[in-house]
């Protein structure tokens, strides 16, 4: 699942508040932080890479089996 995606999830089961404009990117942030405070935790990102870092709207979040 994207970051958005995962976002309008959590909203619509009320598993987090949003007040701000841009919910998606406040997820993201906190997705990439705990990747990279727990490299070996369950989740992980999946993504396509490009020139220097992932190619855009390739990012992709799972957990591991």
């Amino acid at each position: 699942m994207t970051a958005t995606e995962i976002a309008r999830v959590a909203i619509e089961r009320g598993l987090v508040e949003s007040s701000g404009k841009t919910p998606d990117a406040t997820l993201t942030a906190q997705l990439y932080v705990r990747l990279r405070d727990h490299p070996q935790g369950p989740l992980r990102k999946i993504a396509e890479p490009g020139p220097l870092r992932a190619r855009r709207d390739s990012v992709r979040w799972a957990w591991r089996e």
